[in-house]
């Protein structure tokens, strides 16, 4: 090669590169289709009358929101003990008569309060959608599905996937609901 041929060979190939890139985007240029979750957003608000919503009523106000109450519990009471105070909390500082249903379900929340795990009731009442109430932060899916959140409330289209629920990094899958 003669002095300066380099050169020349050089720019010509960065032009032609230039022109391809322009002329002929890539395959990573395309889009690429990914399992992103849907919204539905034509599906109804639903308020239910859980237990996360019986203790954002009745309790939040002296204990701190469900997703923040209790900083330093972990390890705390997970027995008979437990379910006593809620019943004795529901009946006297609250003045709400509660189930033992009820009770059971407040036991199984504040659980997962303590310990910053997903917790989920469902609606069985629902018949058209999975609806329900989570502790405030969680994400709810159901397959390609994120579920339409309104505070502690959930709303996800009929399916028969798992519902999975994940707060502070931390996953949960439900059975699929009674359809």
């Amino acid at each position: 090669m003669r002095p300066g041929e380099m050169g020349i060979i050089v720019l010509c190939a960065t032009a032609l590169a230039v022109v391809a890139l322009t002329q002929f985007p890539s395959p990573s240029d395309a889009p690429v289709p990914r399992a992103e979750a849907l919204v539905q957003s034509d599906l109804p608000t639903i308020d239910t009358d859980g237990p996360v919503t019986l203790y954002v009523i009745y309790c939040s106000r002296c204990h701190g929101s469900p997703e923040n109450a209790y900083p330093s519990s972990r390890g705390h009471r997970r027995n008979d003990e437990l379910k006593q105070i809620i019943r004795e909390m529901a009946a006297t500082r609250a003045m709400v008569s509660i189930d033992e249903q009820r009770v059971g379900e407040l036991f199984e929340m504040h659980n997962a309060m303590f310990d910053r795990t997903p917790y989920v009731w469902i609606d069985r009442s629902q018949t058209d959608v999975i609806a329900g109430e989570v502790i405030p932060g969680t994400t709810v899916r159901a397959g390609k599905y994120l579920a339409n959140m309104d505070e502690q409330h959930f709303v996800l289209p009929k399916t028969d996937a798992k519902v999975i629920l994940t707060r502070s990094r931390e996953s949960l899958a439900v059975g699929a609901p009674v359809k």
